[in-house]
């Protein structure tokens, strides 16, 4: 889950949390994945345990987090545990993380374009191969595969796509409980009747570098439905929207 606000005097800043379902093999006391570019919240890190049938973290007995380490250099974010994890025990890992977005074309980044002579930005995301430890911890290595559900933050001008359908748009903040409205607030300088978070169904199993989405002004042609099963659209800029028609008969 992520808030962006795509404000270029703003320094284009975020928020996020990624809930992670691990389930261990080995007992071990420490959690080692990847991370870059952004601060990790660490008095935030938990970690708890899973009960048998229940995907909700709502189980006890988990380790606590006490010490969090960024290794700069390899990417390696390591939290050391205050006893160890138990084998074949399921446990659910939240990492809260905030930043601002860069152009660098990598990672989750921002992008320019002009529209009517005016300065436009979107976001967008560029993981593969081993760039998506830039956008959120995770295990950032092509032969793991996962499930992925996203929510992205943004104001309501704009508008988020992701590998799965849209499932929802509310005002809640589903960070809340580790990054409140009023922080997000006061950071972003916006009101919570001009935001909004769109909901993503869950993907199928896939390497992080897959996760792709993007937050944009972009308008969109839908494809006929005597053509295509499911429907499918292409988004581009509004100048530009008109173009790719010829893509979709």
């Amino acid at each position: 889950m992520l808030a962006f606000d795509v404000n270029a005097t703003n320094k284009f800043p975020f928020f996020g949390v990624v809930s992670i379902l691990i389930k261990a093999v080995n007992q071990t006391d420490k959690i080692v994945l990847h991370a870059k570019g952004y601060t990790i919240a660490e008095d935030k890190v938990q970690l708890s345990a899973v009960a048998a049938g229940d995907a909700g973290g709502a189980g006890d007995g988990a380790p606590a987090v006490t010490r969090v380490d960024l290794n700069d250099t390899y990417n390696f974010l390591t939290l050391s545990l205050s006893k160890e994890l138990q084998e074949g025990a399921s446990y659910r890992l939240t990492i809260p993380f905030s930043g601002n977005l860069k152009s660098e074309l990598e990672g989750v980044y921002i992008s320019e374009y002009k529209e009517d002579g005016v300065d436009q930005y979107l976001i967008a995301t560029q993981f593969e191969a081993i760039s998506a430890r830039k956008g959120f911890p995770c295990w950032d290595e092509p032969a793991y595969k996962a499930s992925f559900t996203v929510a992205l933050g943004h104001a309501r001008a704009f508008t988020a796509v992701s590998n799965m359908p849209q499932t929802k748009s509310s005002s809640d903040n589903p960070l809340e409980p580790y990054w409140p409205w009023s922080k997000i607030a006061e950071t972003f300088k916006l009101d919570s009747q001009a935001y909004t978070f769109t909901h993503f169904a869950q993907s199928v199993p896939m390497s992080t570098y897959l996760v792709a989405w993007v937050v944009s002004r972009f308008q969109h042609v839908t494809s006929p439905k005597h053509l295509a099963k499911p429907e499918f659209r292409i988004w581009a800029r509004r100048d530009a929207v008109n173009q790719v028609e010829y893509t979709v008969v």
